[in-house]
């Protein structure tokens, strides 16, 4: 794997985890256990641990999730050395625009499931707008804590309510979900059955974030996932990186001039406030993914 990208960037990757190659999903991994999570009393969230290179097709049968495709969201990031401010905006835009807008479309939301960040953005304002789309949390089974399971590894984080579905995949480290993270929304949106011609997309949202958010826009930007980006920016860290390549054209990081090149990325500023990032999400729903604006 290491070749690999030595050979490509000249380089180490910075991810670390498992990375998507240019081949389509493969059907491998077996479904270990359906279960289900207790956050609150009473409420009990239907979870399923797995391999992490498991076919998320599996994964989503077991949740009975329809066959038909659905229109898909997958968010990366994270909140690391965001103002206050910047905060505040960032959970604006959840609340008053990614939020409703995949309720009133119907869309399934896709994250890391832990309460931390942005997740935790997210998973809140499904809860504060009372909203019934699916929110689907992915993330190694070892770092996070519940009811009945204590973490046994530094840093971890316990899960976060407001998630409709848990996936745990197996993994030591953070990363490890990634995969999972981005072939679930492609597969959602039925990428695997209708590439060319699909009426249903999948895209994804870039919110600050290090390392692993890098690794998933590289997925995500692949031959065969093919994912539009909304980045945030103005949120911060990678994705002001990716944000700033993406308006001047220019970038010393092989990997990021690698995603604008075979990518769509999409800008949406944290100050443009709820207005813009809805009508950005407007444009990816309601075009052909080959004419999202640039």
């Amino acid at each position: 794997m290491l070749d690999f990208f030595k050979r490509i960037f000249g380089s180490e990757p910075e991810p670390s985890g498992p990375i998507v190659l240019d081949a389509p999903i493969a059907s491998t991994g077996a479904m270990d256990s359906l279960y289900s999570v207790e956050l609150e009393p009473g409420k009990h969230i239907p979870s399923v641990y797995v391999e992490a290179r498991s076919d998320p097709r599996q994964v989503l049968k077991h949740f009975r999730f329809p066959v038909e495709p659905q229109a898909a969201i997958f968010i990366t990031g994270g909140a690391s050395r965001m103002s206050e401010e910047d905060k505040r905006l960032t959970r604006e835009l959840f609340e008053q625009s990614i939020a409703p807008f995949a309720q009133s479309h119907n869309i399934t939301v896709i994250d890391g499931a832990t309460k931390s960040g942005v997740i935790e953005m997210m998973a809140t304002a499904r809860l504060k707008g009372k909203y019934t789309f699916p929110l689907v949390g992915i993330v190694p089974h070892k770092r996070v804590t519940y009811a009945g399971k204590v973490g046994h590894m530094d840093d971890t984080h316990e899960l976060c309510p407001g998630h409709s579905h848990f996936v745990f995949v197996t993994g030591d480290d953070y990363g490890a979900e990634s995969e999972m993270i981005v072939n679930m929304a492609h597969v959602l949106a039925g990428g695997e059955r209708d590439k060319a011609g699909r009426e249903l997309a999948a895209i994804g949202i870039v919110v600050n974030g290090g390392s692993i958010t890098r690794q998933e826009a590289f997925m995500a930007t692949s031959k065969y996932i093919d994912i539009p980006l909304i980045v945030m920016e103005g949120s911060g860290r990678f994705a002001d990186e990716l944000a700033s390549a993406v308006r001047t054209g220019e970038t010393s990081q092989a990997l990021i001039r690698s995603i604008i090149d075979r990518g769509n990325v999409q800008l949406a500023a944290t100050t443009g406030g709820p207005d813009e990032m809805t009508r950005k999400l407007e444009v990816a729903y309601q075009t052909d993914k080959d004419q999202f604006a640039r």
